[in-house]
C-alpha cells in the first residue's frame, strides 16, 4: 500500500464527517473534504510524507494520546485530517 493510500485510510468517514459540519467544513461536502486531504498529503515533501506514515502507524497502534489540560483526561488518537486551513488536526474517538 502506498504512503498517500495508508494515511488516507486514517481520515474521518462520512458519518463523523457529518458531525463535524458545525466547524469551519462547513463548506465542504465529504467528497470535497476528501480531495482537499488528497491534494495536502500528495504534495507533502518526501520527508513530511514519511513522517506522517509513522505518526499513523502510531496512531493504529494506539501508541499515541491527547490530553485536554483542562480536563487533564488522556484519549486515545483515532485518525488525522487537514482543516481548511491546510492544518493537520489528530483527533479522538467520541
Amino acid at each position: 500500500m502506498t504512503d498517500v493510500a495508508y494515511i488516507m485510510k486514517m481520515l474521518p468517514d462520512d458519518y463523523d464527517f457529518d458531525r463535524m459540519l458545525n466547524n469551519d467544513l462547513m463548506s465542504f461536502t465529504y467528497q470535497e473534504f476528501i480531495a482537499h486531504n488528497e491534494r495536502i498529503i500528495r504534495d507533502l515533501p518526501s520527508d513530511d510524507l514519511a513522517f506522517l506514515r509513522r505518526l499513523c502507524g502510531m496512531i493504529k497502534t494506539s501508541a499515541l494520546n491527547l490530553m485536554d489540560m483542562e480536563s487533564c483526561v488522556e484519549f486515545r488518537a483515532q485518525g488525522i485530517y487537514y482543516n481548511k486551513g491546510g492544518d493537520l488536526c489528530i483527533f479522538n474517538p467520541r
